[in-house]
């Protein structure tokens, strides 16, 4: 599964190329504009979307709209949220193209 701000709208036609070249299936993608990781972390959208699709593996992109943010600890703890929103699953995050 890929969730993200609007890069991940640029991800995942590749990715699903990617995921079909190598027997994976990418099960769905959730698509934010101008999203940042509070948007993820404080809301319930992701745990929806995990219980509903149940991917075996999560890729992150977030980060874009915050290269300039100097609030790094609430960030933190943000992301850390996101992740516990994951249930558990394996993840990577996918760093802004800047």
């Amino acid at each position: 599964m890929l969730i993200g701000d609007s890069e991940a709208e640029g991800l995942v036609y590749p990715l699903n190329d990617y995921c079909i070249a190598n027997n994976h299936k990418l099960v769905g993608c959730v698509k934010w504009y101008s999203a940042t990781v509070f948007n993820f972390a404080k809301s319930d959208t992701i745990v929806k979307i995990v219980r509903k699709f149940n991917p075996t593996y999560v890729m992150v992109v977030v980060g874009l709209n915050e290269i300039y943010a100097r609030d790094l600890k609430d960030r933190e703890k943000a992301a850390k949220l996101l992740v516990k929103k994951l249930q558990g699953r394996p993840y990577c995050w996918i760093g802004p193209a800047n």
